[in-house]
């Protein structure tokens, strides 16, 4: 390791001829997370009609997932810094697995719901080395770019293939096993990776247990208040509540954020704007995602293998952002590519409010394709402001930061689009589509940020091609 903390070649124990097996692992690892991530938001009317379950409960079940795994992602990166992220992948992948059995066997949506819980824990333990793990598998260039791609790609065909899998579970063999076929991802991810992936990647870090235990309490407030929005409403007590100690905790956090290794070192601006750029475009895909799966199912009416396909132009669409990511990059540096993609959720999000039950299904067509489109062409755009701007020393905390926004975002989308409209009429959409449209403005406000920033410092690019030539 060089001495601004950046890895060589010497520091990767890995053969050369083994490199794409641990790519391989990688993407499993991630697409299993990923896709279960988006399946089971076909299967929300049929979990809640076979196990009984309230529309508070059934949030849980869905929200307890991301809670978790947000939760975790905050000290997980950093663990595995420390003590190795291969180790630390392999703990997550076998708990992922088991707890899909668990979720797959709940004989009640209690049992469930604490399945999820375990499930998610999994997912966000190994989750950061999924990324971290990519600087000591390729050096710095066009490889790494490649992979990167390759492992945003993962995400965006995961994104695609989740609703109609979904749907197509639940239509024909049952929700369960939306979950057994985690199983055999999980068995494949652990073999490669003892070939593929290296074992030396230890590095001395502090691991802040206070700040874990701190974020793990704020995503619980802030699923708690979320929730609990929809049957009691936002003027609450359990609302105001949560919401209040989630602020005071959220004070906390940071005053002991600011005084921490990575802070003092500066990371700089391209990373917060990673960091808060995932928060936004996890909320804004997956808010869209399950507005559309709840509303063509409640107010349309329609089969839950029917809404997994009329759902394919949005995660379809979700593959294309790291192909032609490629080419933008080339001609644009990374943030003015995020403020294009931004722009483009925000005026899909616009075109979305406009598409009701009432409405031709092409406006929500076009919402879907603008929307996913730029979805994971943000992420590409984000992923490679991060990878070229943060020390590799420190790669897995970051990883985990940006991990811990998008999956928050993730978490606070579902938890409040559904909690305004699962069971609710028609006209509560406005105010969850309106939601969407205020997220997606900030998106844009951030990319704008930062392209601003960029540009007023002179010979400095976020792009992995500008730093290789």
């Amino acid at each position: 390791m060089n001495q601004d903390g950046r890895l060589t070649l010497r520091d990767n124990d890995v053969r050369p001829g083994t490199k794409r097996i641990g790519l391989i692992a990688l993407c499993a690892a991630y697409f299993a997370i990923i896709l279960d991530a988006g399946a089971l938001n076909l299967a929300v009317p049929t979990i809640r009609h076979d196990l009984h379950a309230s529309v508070t409960e059934i949030q849980w079940a869905l929200s307890g997932y991301t809670l978790t795994l947000a939760a975790l992602l905050l000290s997980a990166g950093a663990a595995g810094d420390r003590f190795g992220h291969r180790r630390m992948l392999t703990i997550g992948i076998t708990i992922f697995g088991l707890a899909s059995i668990g979720c797959a066997a709940a004989p009640n949506v209690i049992m469930l719901i604490v399945a999820r819980l375990i499930q998610g824990a999994g997912a966000g333990t190994l989750l950061p080395a999924t990324l971290a793990l990519m600087p000591h598998l390729y050096p710095p260039g066009r490889d790494r770019q490649r992979a990167t791609l390759i492992w945003v790609g993962t995400g965006g065909f995961a994104m695609a293939v989740a609703p109609l899998f979904g749907g197509a579970l639940v239509a024909t063999v049952g929700w369960r096993t939306v979950f057994l076929v985690n199983i055999p991802i999980a068995i494949i991810t652990l073999a490669l990776s003892r070939i593929g992936l290296p074992a030396n990647t230890r590095a001395p870090v502090r691991l802040d247990l206070t700040a874990q235990i701190l974020g793990a309490l704020i995503m619980a407030a802030l699923a708690t208040a979320a929730i609990a929005s929809g049957p009691s409403g936002w003027n609450s007590l359990p609302v105001g509540v949560s919401v209040l100690v989630a602020i005071l905790l959220g004070l906390v956090l940071v005053v002991r954020r600011s005084r921490s290794q990575v802070a003092t070192e500066k990371v700089g601006h391209g990373v917060r704007t990673a960091v808060a750029s995932a928060g936004i475009m996890g909320f804004s895909f997956y808010g869209v995602l399950y507005f559309l799966s709840l509303h063509l199912q409640e107010q349309r009416d329609w089969s839950p293998l029917h809404t997994g396909i009329a759902l394919l132009p949005l995660t379809v669409a979700s593959t294309i952002g790291p192909f032609i990511y490629g080419p933008l990059n080339r001609r644009w540096i990374a943030s003015v590519v995020l403020l294009g993609g931004f722009t483009s959720v925000l005026f899909g999000t616009v075109t979305l409010l406009a598409a009701g039950s009432s409405a031709p299904f092409w406006t929500e067509v076009v919402a879907m394709l603008l929307v996913g489109g730029a979805s994971t062409l943000c992420f590409s755009a984000l992923t490679s402001i991060l990878v070229d701007t943060a020390p590799t020393k420190h790669m897995g905390k970051l990883s985990g930061w940006q991990n811990t926004s998008r999956q928050a975002g993730a978490m606070l989308a579902t938890a409040l689009v559904g909690s305004l409209i699962i069971g609710a009429p028609a006209s509560h959409e406005i105010q969850a589509t309106a939601l969407l449209i205020v997220v997606a403005a900030a998106g844009v406000g951030v990319a704008f940020a930062e392209t601003r920033a960029r540009r007023s410092t002179p010979g400095k690019t976020t792009t992995a091609t500008a730093r290789t030539g």
